[in-house]
């Protein structure tokens, strides 16, 4: 399980990194293209454009003036313009000998471009001149005569007046882009942390879990979907520490509850092996302990089963008025004994759709209670009422009452106030914890008040069951 952790947060760190720097290599070779896009594509093709623009031009002026006024306006643009002008009316110097000295002893043409001006067309050229060592861009435009090469105009530009333009551009690339890097690493090694960290903790926290420690929460320090999922991560740690604690609690009380009859059928048995108990009181003894051990066992099963989906419950509408005078009577006797009396106000039309069984269960655990915890010669109140839909069963004794502190702790699981009084009553401590379960199993409640001395409330409110 650790190297799976370790893996999934390595990975999420290399996805991350990866991510990062296939951004940032995609957006620089994108700018890049770009840039040299606009250099060759753009702004090249412009000049290239515009030479020959002026070398159409420049043809139109040979052929509308005389050579002399040619020749003085060619030396007028050739001062004025960006790119530089040769004329001659032999071509052939073109591609065996430059007619200018600066380019003196270079062929300023290839014989293939040389053919394509003796055919008539303007001849685009690229050219590294070596006196100059530097690339020029050059449009060479021949003049015809009667179909007859007579002369030609070569303008040129050089590429490095061109370049010039886009160097503050080149410092973007040579500069901006490592710098741009550089953040975007720094950016994405304080994201990637961001990121992480919080997996990081979920992922400490999980392995503590899984070690059987659920006290470890995580800090939640911001809202996003990372902060929902600790969130609910803590709130499984707390629910499986409580878990854990009740069931340590559970199986404490479960052997205890079975030591001690155990401990008593032990004792009993080797006196009575000894000869210092006699058999009936052996019998008697061993009977009651392995009666106590069974209805401890069928509660354990019965609560087992409602905290599941198991429990049998069968719904059917009943008179629930019918069901409390039938509890009352089979436990009149038992009250009597004590000379406690029972005083009930019925609401005899309230009906709910329920399992007669176990409301019979739950009836007859409380009232049995109620019971066993009265004074001599006090009552117990039952009363049957409804109130905002729902069906209210309150059974009210005087006895002894429930410490405050005890309150909360009622409904839970062995939960004695008195434990040594409840165990010789014989007493699971799980008879209230499988009542709560079964109305909750009804879509009801139970709500205990009591005070010392004064008595205890118990209130089980059930919805009703409407006639269509």
């Amino acid at each position: 399980m650790k190297i799976s952790y370790k893996f999934m947060n390595s990975s999420i760190k290399k996805q991350i990194w990866l991510s990062i720097l296939i951004v940032t290599t995609f957006t620089s070779l994108l700018f890049i293209s770009f840039t040299y896009y606009m250099y060759e594509k753009l702004y090249i093709e412009k000049q290239v454009e515009a030479l020959q623009l002026q070398g159409v031009q420049l043809k139109d002026m040979y052929y509308e003036t005389s050579l002399e006024t040619f020749s003085q306006q060619l030396k007028v643009l050739d001062e004025s313009l960006e790119s530089s002008i040769i004329y001659t009316d032999d071509p052939m110097l073109l591609g065996s000998g430059s007619p200018v000295h600066m380019f003196e002893g270079q062929n300023l043409i290839s014989f293939q471009e040389r053919q394509q001006l003796l055919e008539g067309e303007t001849v685009q050229i690229v050219r590294l001149h070596e006196r100059l060592n530097q690339e020029i861009l050059a449009v060479v435009v021949p003049l015809l005569s009667q179909d007859q090469l007579v002369g030609a105009i070569f303008l040129y530009l050089p590429l490095e007046a061109i370049s010039n333009v886009f160097q503050p551009i080149r410092l973007v690339l040579y500069v901006g882009i490592p710098t741009a890097i550089i953040i975007v690493l720094l950016a994405g090694f304080t994201i990637s942390n961001y990121v992480t960290k919080p997996i990081l903790d979920i992922k400490n926290v999980t392995e503590k879990m899984a070690k059987g420690d659920y006290s470890s929460r995580i800090k939640v320090k911001r809202e996003n979907e990372l902060s929902h999922l600790a969130l609910s991560i803590n709130k499984l740690s707390y629910t499986l520490e409580k878990v854990e604690e009740e069931r340590r609690g559970f199986l404490a009380n479960v052997s205890h509850e079975l030591r001690t009859p155990l401990s008593y059928m032990k004792g009993y048995t080797e006196g009575f092996e000894e000869g210092l108990v006699d058999r009936e009181k052996y019998i008697l003894t061993v009977q009651k302990e392995v009666d106590r051990m069974e209805r401890l066992v069928h509660n354990l099963l019965d609560l087992a089963q409602l905290e599941g989906d198991s429990y049998p419950i069968e719904f059917h509408p009943l008179v629930l008025s019918e069901l409390i005078v039938d509890v009352v009577s089979r436990l009149e006797w038992v009250a009597n004994e004590k000379n406690v009396s029972f005083e009930h106000t019925l609401n005899e039309e309230i009906i709910v759709f329920a399992d007669r069984d176990r409301l019979d269960q739950v009836l007859t655990n409380i009232v049995q209670n109620a019971i066993t915890y009265s004074k001599q010669f006090s009552s117990i109140f039952i009363e049957l009422t409804t109130n905002n839909g729902k069906a209210n069963i309150i059974i009210r004794d005087e006895g002894i009452g429930i410490p405050e502190k005890d309150l909360p702790h009622i409904m839970e699981r062995f939960y004695r106030v008195n434990k040594a009084r409840t165990r010789a009553d014989g007493g699971t401590g799980l008879g209230l914890a499988i009542a709560e379960q079964i109305i909750k199993k009804h879509q009801g409640s139970i709500n205990i008040h009591s005070k010392i001395n004064e008595g205890t409330t118990v209130t089980i409110s059930l919805p009703i069951f409407e006639l269509e």
